[in-house]
């Protein structure tokens, strides 16, 4: 490359940049451009499920050996420019840190004097092949794609090339899901889903076995995830008027108001879920009883000022001996203030687990069930078993174990 052409690119740098250094003081209230680190919290478009606080612009695998600013920089900018949202963010920079890593290891003694118009098509293929030492090979295709979109982004900057045109060809081909299309692969995956029994066994839980309010709290939170087929964060976050009713007569038909954790664009918005006459049923019944529970609880939160660590009242109190969210969404963890019933009890068991696989963001089905061992959720195919909610509301003696 002439001087003349290195100069032209440093340009064009300097000037990618420097826009990119605009866009995050517009995105980014707090922190610095240059900083090792960003927070991407406030970037969350829900906070239902678990995910990075934080994205690194360091060397992979540690959290404090910082990038070179000339390698960084670039990076930083691209996935301000290119509008990477919070879940794809510390995606892309890690395909950038791969790609550093390789680089690095061809440059060695002399990577301080680093050039983005330098990099070859070697470093991307050696990129790839350190993907592959740390990363599932569907992961590192992802990842190569991500990258190579950064280098065609970075050739067709809007100010003039910052590296120039780079075609390569990953030996990695994409990692296509082929148990779905057979017969042996679809068991497989039906056998991961919660038996019958399991979903059976919410009927004779909420009906008539459990009666003491603080597992009541627990049942009815099941119940409605068996009527509407909510995920675990969206019962978890059920506003206080979440009751819908729309027509008349006969036309008249009920659902739930929630908080969808997904939708088009991953904009927070409320949604409702429409039931049928007996879902319906079984919903209305679960929602009045969790009004019931936590309406004390929820009357503190409202009154008092001062928040604790998940946003209820540090005096917040209900029949069930549950905190409430000041938001009026039920709060899953116990209020210290009381003597709680003893965690020995299967339902108590069972909350503890539903709360930490929602703060994984982990679906319902994943959530282990009580002490028995299967799982409860959705019935084989995400469908409900049979009868399930018509169990829940008019028990059947046989309809499964008790010692769900």
């Amino acid at each position: 490359m002439t001087p003349t052409g290195a100069l032209q690119i440093g340009t064009n740098e300097a000037k990618y940049i420097d826009e990119g250094r605009a866009l995050f003081r517009q995105r980014f209230p707090i922190g610095s451009f240059d900083d090792p680190s960003w927070d991407i919290r406030h970037l969350r478009s829900s906070q239902h499920k678990a995910a990075n606080a934080r994205v690194y612009f360091t060397r992979y695998g540690s959290t404090t050996d910082s990038l070179p600013p000339a390698f960084a920089r670039v990076v930083k900018a691209f996935v301000l420019l290119s509008r990477a949202s919070c879940g794809t963010m510390p995606l892309r920079v890690d395909a950038a840190r791969m790609l550093w890593k390789a680089i690095e290891r061809r440059l060695g003694t002399t990577a301080a004097d680093f050039n983005w118009g330098h990099v070859t098509e070697e470093d991307i293929l050696e990129a790839e092949h350190q993907m592959l030492q740390h990363w599932s090979k569907s992961a590192t295709y992802k990842r190569c794609t991500m990258l190579q979109h950064m280098l065609r982004a970075l050739a067709a900057a809007p100010y003039g090339p910052i590296v120039r045109p780079i075609s390569v060809t990953f030996r990695t081909p994409r990692q296509e899901d082929f148990e779905r299309y057979t017969i042996e692969g679809q068991e497989l995956r039906q056998a991961k889903m919660p038996p019958d029994e399991a979903i059976y066994a919410i009927g004779d839980l909420f009906h008539k076995l459990v009666t003491d309010p603080h597992e009541r709290l627990i049942v009815c939170g099941l119940a409605i995830m068996l009527a509407t087929g909510f995920r675990v964060g969206e019962v978890l976050t059920l506003p206080l008027d979440c009751e819908v009713t729309e027509g008349r007569g006969q036309r008249c038909r009920y659902g739930l108001r929630f908080h969808k954790e997904k939708s088009i664009g991953g904009q927070k918005q409320l949604a409702v879920r429409w039931m049928t006459p007996k879902q319906a049923e079984l919903a209305k019944a679960a929602a009045a009883e969790l009004r019931r529970l936590t309406t004390r609880g929820s009357q503190a939160s409202k009154d008092s000022r001062v928040p604790t660590r998940n946003g209820a009242s540090p005096g917040c109190t209900s029949e069930c001996g549950f905190e409430s969210r000041a938001s009026g969404c039920v709060s899953w963890v116990p209020a210290p203030e009381r003597n709680v019933p003893s965690r020995n009890s299967p339902a108590e068991a069972f909350c503890e687990r539903l709360a930490r696989c929602h703060l994984q963001g982990k679906r319902c089905h994943e959530v282990p069930a009580f002490d028995s061992g299967p799982v409860v959720g959705r019935g084989p195919s995400g469908r409900h078993a049979p009868n399930a909610v018509g169990n829940a509301i008019h028990p059947v003696p046989q309809c499964g174990s008790r010692d769900a």
